[in-house]
């Protein structure tokens, strides 16, 4: 078989959920790498990647277009869900030797409703912006916001909301007025709604904010330095 029909079985097998199927396209000692992992060395491995796979998400394999040249075969791809991809595949003696594939691995996850980790510390190396929360994940109505703190916050409540405040790294305070509460690294404070309250951070610290949803940052007043867009995500 010509790479490309070595390829269009792929497909067929790949579509049919068909894991010793894929398995015997692929010679003994062959390596598959999907970028997004390390590679995967030998037939052996890989039907376990595809048993894994299968597993956990219903997979559909659209080519789009295919090219040939020599012993290579290259895939351009989508699935129903809009994910796009494309492979690399070498084939010698009518086995796959190796292949490569290109696609958005949180993509994936998230069309297919699979729970993905989020690196905080990565998050945050993400924005230099102070007082501009960032929502990095959605709990029951509840979302989970990043921001950094510098200098003063303006003085506010919210009638509706309780405000939770965890601090990632640094430290800050909340100020009421009657009171101030220190909080350093691994510490939290929460605010109950309609309580008057700002934030003050000497320095740049890192916090985790969790409030429902929309919330606004500046509560009950609106402030044209302050005041953030609701809804920003990274």
């Amino acid at each position: 078989m010509t790479p490309a029909q070595v390829v269009r079985a792929w497909i067929d097998r790949f579509n049919a959920a068909d894991i010793e199927g894929l398995a015997s396209l692929y010679a003994p000692d062959a390596i598959n790498h999907q970028v997004v992992t390390k590679p995967l060395k030998g037939r052996d491995e890989i039907r376990k990647f595809f048993e894994a796979e299968f597993g956990r998400a219903k997979m559909v394999c659209i080519p789009e277009k295919m090219h040939e040249a020599g012993d290579w075969a290259i895939l351009e791809w989508r699935d129903p869900l809009g994910l796009q991809g494309c492979g690399f595949f070498e084939v010698k003696n009518d086995l796959i030797v190796f292949q490569r594939g290109y696609f958005d691995q949180l993509t994936f996850f998230r069309i297919q409703g699979i729970p993905v980790p989020v690196n905080l510390n990565q998050k945050f190396s993400m924005f230099s912006d102070h007082w501009r929360p960032k929502v990095v994940a959605e709990v029951n109505g509840q979302e989970v916001k990043l921001v950094k703190f510098k200098g003063e916050f303006v003085w506010h409540h919210h009638d509706q909301q309780d405000e939770m405040f965890l601090v990632w790294k640094g430290k800050f305070r909340v100020e009421f007025r009657d009171r101030a509460v220190e909080l350093c690294a691994g510490e939290l404070l929460v605010v109950p709604r309609g309580i008057e309250h700002r934030t003050v951070a000497d320095e740049e610290v890192e916090v985790v904010i969790f409030e429902p949803a929309e919330t606004r940052n500046t509560g009950n007043i609106a402030d044209d330095k302050f005041t953030a867009p609701a809804g920003e995500s990274i």
